[in-house]
């Protein structure tokens, strides 16, 4: 399943896949953010993190391991797709209040939040975080490419190539010319 949005370099090495997809950077993107990184994050040796260039807002994820980059890279476009499935208002509220924790919680993540101002210049307020509407998240999250369209860089071993020793080859062996009686 290694799509046309595959980049890297493959060759030797344990298989490794990055992908990243853009949010919107408003309350809901940050949301969306949090929600589908606590899906995909529940998966052994899956790693998610935001990039937050200026006024933009990126969700990397990432993994390694497996038989080949495209195994890993197939293995990555399942879970994506599951992590895009609607969200309840539950899932909603709680990545909503670890949003909220995160950018409003104490000292440090009050430190946090002010750094992080110069590249959030739409940072959310704690109302619009508690009153953020599950079906605009459900929206933002159903917008999302799949796997396969995402930007996506990968390194480490290709699959195998069969091996075809034993096969026969694919021209006609000609029969040699008979001599005919004299």
């Amino acid at each position: 399943p290694a799509g046309s949005g595959l980049m890297g370099s493959f060759g030797e090495g344990m298989p490794q896949v990055l992908g990243v997809a853009e949010l919107g950077l408003s309350a809901t993107g940050l949301v969306g953010w949090q929600l589908l990184h606590d899906r995909l994050t529940q998966e052994n040796g899956v790693r998610a993190t935001a990039l937050a260039p200026p006024g933009r807002l990126f969700l990397a994820v990432a993994s390694e391991g497996g038989e080949n980059v495209p195994a890993l890279d197939g293995r990555l476009a399942g879970l994506w797709k599951g992590a895009l499935r609607p969200a309840s208002s539950a899932e909603v509220a709680a990545a909503a209040h670890r949003c909220l924790a995160v950018l409003y919680g104490d000292t440090a993540q009050a430190a946090a939040r002010a750094a992080a101002a110069a590249f959030l210049p739409t940072l959310p307020t704690q109302a619009e975080l508690l009153g953020i509407d599950v079906a605009q998240v459900n929206k933002t999250i159903s917008a999302l490419p799949p796997w396969e369209r995402l930007t996506r860089f990968a390194r480490g071993a290709s699959p195998p190539v069969p091996d075809q020793s034993g096969r026969k080859g694919s021209v006609r062996k000609s029969r040699s010319p008979r001599r005919r009686g004299r």
